[in-house]
C-alpha cells in the first residue's frame, strides 16, 4: 500500500502541480512549526470550501436545477478551482458529488467539513513526512 501511494505521482503526474509544491515547501520547517500550519491549512480549506460549495452553492443551485445537475455542476466547479492535472479532474468531481450527497442527506455541512479536513490533513502529513 505505501509503495503504491509513493508511486501514485507516476500514474497521475502530479509532481509539477502548484499545490504539491506548496505542501512540499513545508518540509523546510521543523515539525513544531509545520504541523500546526498544515493543520490550520487543512481546517481552513475544509471549512471554507464546504461552506462555499455545499452550504451556499448547493442550496442555491437546488432551487433552479435537479439535485443530480446541481451535484454535477458543483463537482465540475470544485475540480476546476483546484487547478488539477487532467488525470485528477474526474476523481475530484466524484468526491465532490459524494460530499454533496452526504451534505444533502445530513441536512448539514458538519460531516463533510470534518471529512474534508481529515483527508487534507492526512495527505498533507504524508507529503510532509515524504511518504508521498
Amino acid at each position: 500500500m505505501a509503495q503504491s501511494l509513493r508511486n501514485s505521482h507516476i500514474i497521475f503526474d502530479i509532481d509539477n502541480s502548484p499545490q504539491l509544491g506548496f505542501i512540499k515547501s513545508f518540509s523546510d520547517y521543523n515539525a513544531i512549526t509545520a504541523i500546526p500550519l498544515l493543520l490550520g491549512l487543512a481546517l481552513t480549506a475544509g471549512i471554507v470550501e464546504e461552506v462555499t460549495y455545499r452550504g451556499f452553492m448547493q442550496n442555491t443551485t437546488h432551487r433552479k436545477y435537479s439535485k443530480i445537475v446541481s451535484y454535477l455542476v458543483i463537482g465540475i466547479l470544485f475540480s476546476i478551482v483546484h487547478f488539477l492535472p487532467l488525470e485528477l479532474i474526474l476523481p475530484y468531481i466524484l468526491i465532490s458529488i459524494a460530499y454533496s450527497f452526504i451534505a444533502d442527506k445530513q441536512k448539514s455541512t458538519g460531516l463533510v467539513i470534518f471529512t474534508h479536513f481529515l483527508v487534507d490533513f492526512v495527505l498533507f502529513l504524508l507529503i510532509y513526512c515524504k511518504v508521498l
